[in-house]
């Protein structure tokens, strides 16, 4: 899906960022970048999980996460 076909589907939040990140198999990385994100803004924030087949298990992980859908 493109960018713009995936905003087309967000729902509009005013006030609110949203965070679409694309990972393949990031390991801990993804938990610190997330984590990181979470310290970086006091704006409310959602994050946009896209995974291109990850085998690392760290996208599932991390979908668990409430800022995560």
């Amino acid at each position: 899906m493109t960018a713009a076909g995936l905003s087309a589907q967000l729902p509009a939040s005013p006030g609110r960022l949203t965070v679409v990140v694309v990972t393949y198999s990031p390991g801990e990385q993804l938990d610190i970048f997330l984590n990181t994100l979470a310290g970086a803004t006091a704006q409310p924030y959602d994050v946009v999980l896209a995974d291109n087949g990850s085998v690392d298990g760290a996208p599932e992980s991390d979908a668990r996460r409430p800022d995560v859908s």
